[in-house]
């Protein structure tokens, strides 16, 4: 039916977290702030979930006052009738890395956090189903179950998400198949993204159709 992403970090720029570059907040060398160089990945996991995306509404804002957004809130729209919202955040709070989904059903909910490291103490996954107390899921059982059948050690102390990107990406490789996600799957992301920045300047909603014709 329906689902909600937040999606907050640390700004990773020398000006606020002392020791961070601080390109990111130039729009030169960055392109966008907190919508285009965090939260494509969430735009990402968005189509992945929901399918194609065919309308955005955005506003933004610059509160740390660089030329690139440090808030963006987004209504997105998909094919398949499901609507969404995403509020991406760049703040002033150092160590904080955390992105949070919520998934609607007509007669369930799931509830997901998550962090850059993969067995983060903010991971959690609750499921809510019609007639059925809240279940807590063990994360780290499932977590261990998976890696053990994707080949990895299961007691590896650290991993960061984009290891399991580049372990496909590998794998595709070895196999001789289209990698996954591929191309494709990066231009969607980019259109919400797109799509979301034009919305903010005009002040209306923007189609992805539109984009594709310019």
């Amino acid at each position: 039916m329906a689902y909600l992403i937040r999606d907050d970090q640390f700004w990773p720029t020398g000006s606020v977290v002392p020791g961070h570059t601080s390109w990111r907040a130039e729009r030169a060398q960055a392109g966008g702030g907190a919508l285009l160089e965090h939260s494509i990945h969430s735009c990402d996991v968005a189509c992945w979930l929901f399918g194609p995306v065919v309308r955005v509404y955005a506003t933004t804002r610059h509160v740390f006052g660089f030329d690139v957004e440090d808030v963006a809130a987004l209504t997105i729209e998909h094919d398949s009738g499901v609507v969404g919202t995403l509020v991406t955040v760049f703040n002033g709070v150092r160590d904080r890395e955390e992105r949070r989904i919520e998934i609607f059903f007509e007669r369930a909910a799931v509830e997901a956090t998550t962090d850059f490291i993969v067995g983060a103490p903010e991971d959690s996954l609750l499921l809510k189903q019609d007639g059925s107390p809240a279940e807590q899921l063990d994360v780290d059982a499932l977590r261990r179950s998976r890696f053990a059948a994707d080949g990895f050690d299961p007691n590896r102390e650290v991993f960061v998400y984009q290891y399991f990107g580049y372990a496909a990406f590998a794998a595709a490789l070895r196999r001789g198949v289209d990698p996954t996600p591929g191309i494709a799957d990066a231009v969607r992301a980019h259109e919400v993204v797109e799509a979301g920045y034009r919305s903010a300047s005009t002040k209306g909603p923007v189609t992805v159709a539109s984009l594709q014709r310019a």
